[in-house]
């Protein structure tokens, strides 16, 4: 069951179903199921807190995401190579939605999630960041980076073999030449 839980609200979250995600991570807390995965569950657990705090603005979600951050750097004590671009991650996402946007800072973290998700060769979460950070500098204004961080995410996806990050990320980048011309 944790293992099902887990790849739902994995998979959800990366179909953009961020309520589906909210969930079944919810459903793993609720029922003690934070043993197979927990970690990587706990990663994306604070992705979709942030999601939804974007659409709800309940500091809970920012309380949940904070809690992810505490877990994945302690992982990342013991795993710098598998969780320190969670890390960053997370914490970009959190600086992107702060009251006071330091966009300095959240695409300092972005570009070192990004670096450290393709050192360790995770292209899936290196795409990721790029997308989350085009995502960002859509939100401020910056479209010129915002498609810069697209096509990166683009072409990552491409490579790990996903049709259908790479269709949704070019209807993104539609969505923004649309709105900049």
């Amino acid at each position: 069951l944790d293992f099902l839980c887990h790849q739902r609200m994995q998979s959800s979250y990366w179909l953009g179903h961020y309520d589906r995600a909210k969930y079944y991570a919810e459903r793993k807390i609720r029922q003690g199921l934070l043993k197979f995965k927990s970690i990587v569950s706990e990663f994306y657990f604070g992705l979709t807190a942030i999601k939804i705090f974007q659409r709800k603005g309940k500091k809970v979600w920012i309380n949940r995401t904070e809690k992810s951050i505490a877990s994945m750097k302690k992982a990342a004590e013991n795993s710098e190579w598998n969780f320190q671009n969670k890390v960053y991650l997370l914490e970009a996402e959190l600086s992107s939605v702060s009251k006071h946007i330091d966009n300095d800072e959240a695409l300092e973290k972005y570009n070192k999630a990004i670096e450290a998700a393709k050192r360790s060769k995770f292209i899936h979460e290196e795409g990721l960041a790029c997308e989350l950070a085009g995502f960002h500098c859509n939100r401020v204004g910056d479209k010129t980076n915002a498609l810069n961080f697209l096509n990166r995410a683009k072409e990552c996806y491409n490579e790990w073999g996903s049709r259908m990050k790479v269709k949704f990320i070019d209807n993104e980048i539609q969505q923004i030449n649309n709105t900049a011309s």
